[in-house]
């Protein structure tokens, strides 16, 4: 049994797993995005006794006495000043590294209430964005500084709605914060999960292709792999799972990706189980 800090809350897990997987498929607290599971994105940045860690790299076992915080464990005022800061200068796009950005901000300016743009940046240095570019969120972090520390009332600029004008986007603090949904969040029942291995041989060539899978089966997804063609194509290795949502394929054996299933149970070398001629090559 480990137990710990969720958002001001005491937890208590029965087994250890790694922690990124318990917050977003067990606390279902969707601000934690899973980018990478590597550690290089910073998309599950979450504080742990006030440090910005990469969730993905952590276990529940070393969080075991420790607070952990994610974006649903800030305080209202700080959701409205981060809210405010990073849409006021336009720092939101998609929004899926946002979550990561605000608690990697957190961290700095609850121990440094007057960064200097170096040491902001030196902040979010772990934190990858693909659609702003660093300025913008930048000159968020500097504002938001400002307001936390001199307790500013927030007054969002004004807009005319009229072509050229600046305006904020209307999602943006649901982004922001976390609880916009993006595909890898949402989840229904019955749903079905499905995990794609690469080729074992990264230049093998198929001459024939087969059926791989069977269709059709109760509880089983349909096939969309498996039709005849008459061109040449790369082939290996192929394995396909499917489960009900109690199977829940971990990622550095894929955890937690999600796609539409397609194709029956089926597991070994197609070459040999599925009748393909292929050659390395």
């Amino acid at each position: 049994m480990f137990k710990f800090a969720l958002n001001q809350k005491s937890v208590t897990v029965a087994a250890d797993k790694n922690l990124l997987e318990y917050l977003r498929e067990d606390a279902r607290l969707t601000s934690v995005k899973d980018g990478c599971a590597e550690g290089v994105c910073g998309s599950c940045s979450v504080l742990v006794d006030g440090k910005a860690w990469r969730a993905c790299k952590l276990t529940i076992a070393k969080v075991e006495g420790k607070a952990v915080t994610t974006i649903e464990g800030l305080t209202d005022r700080e959701k409205k000043v981060y809210s405010w800061a990073f849409g006021e200068v336009g720092a939101v796009q998609c929004g899926f590294c946002m979550p990561g950005m605000v608690i990697s901000a957190k961290a700095l300016l609850d121990n440094n209430p007057s960064p200097t743009s170096a040491e902001i940046k030196s902040a979010i240095r772990y934190n990858l964005c693909r659609c702003t570019g660093y300025l913008k969120i930048e000159q968020a972090i500097h504002l938001a500084a400002k307001a936390l520390r001199n307790g500013e009332t927030l007054i969002a600029e004004s807009c005319t709605a009229k072509v050229g004008a600046r305006t904020v986007r209307v999602d943006q603090k649901k982004r922001l914060l976390g609880t916009g949904e993006f595909v890898d969040d949402m989840k229904v029942p019955g749903m079905l999960y499905g995990v794609a291995l690469r080729a074992k041989y990264p230049r093998a060539l198929s001459e024939e292709d087969r059926h791989l899978c069977r269709a059709g089966l109760p509880g089983r997804g349909g096939c969309a792999h498996g039709q005849r063609r008459s061109w040449r194509t790369y082939a290996g290795s192929y394995r396909s799972r499917l489960a009900s949502d109690d199977c829940r394929g971990r990622r550095n054996s894929l955890r937690g990706r999600r796609a539409c299933c397609a194709g029956g149970d089926y597991e070994g070398d197609s070459s040999q189980s599925s009748g393909i001629n292929s050659r390395r090559v």
